[in-house]
């Protein structure tokens, strides 16, 4: 059984090597996040010890292997950041995608910079080149 404790600990580790590349750093940061959210007692979990589990395991098991990076890419992005991208693929303006989704075109524009962040990517262009470089689309 997996201790989310060691877990963190674990995380913390895996964090602190400098050659950690900015995709799987945001990766771990974001688990760690909700490793922590998790162990709070004053938080609402939102999701079964298992799901964390599953996902912890995975992230360490795979530390080392390049070709996890996709998955990790995938299982970072939201929701929304995944029907973005979709939609940026299709070339739609902020102002569609934004009516489409039921969100304001401030939310898209929070939601692209996170998923530039996530890609590392500088704009669209790059954002959907390197979605379909890694498979993502």
């Amino acid at each position: 059984m997996l201790n989310l404790h060691t877990s963190q600990i674990e995380l913390d580790q895996l964090l602190g090597d400098e050659k950690l590349e900015p995709t799987r750093r945001n990766f771990l940061r974001a688990l760690q996040c909700r490793v922590s959210d998790y162990l709070d007692p004053d938080f609402p979990h939102n999701e079964s010890a298992q799901e964390l589990a599953f996902d912890l395991a995975f992230v360490l098991r795979n530390n080392s292997d390049p070709t996890s990076k996709r998955e990790m890419v995938r299982a970072s992005l939201s929701p929304k950041e995944s029907q973005l991208l979709s939609r940026l693929e299709l070339g739609e303006p902020i102002k569609e995608i934004a009516s489409a989704l039921f969100v304001s075109q401030a939310t898209i524009k929070t939601h692209l910079r996170s998923l530039y962040r996530k890609l590392d990517a500088r704009n669209r262009l790059e954002a959907i080149d390197r979605a379909k470089k890694s498979g993502l689309i």
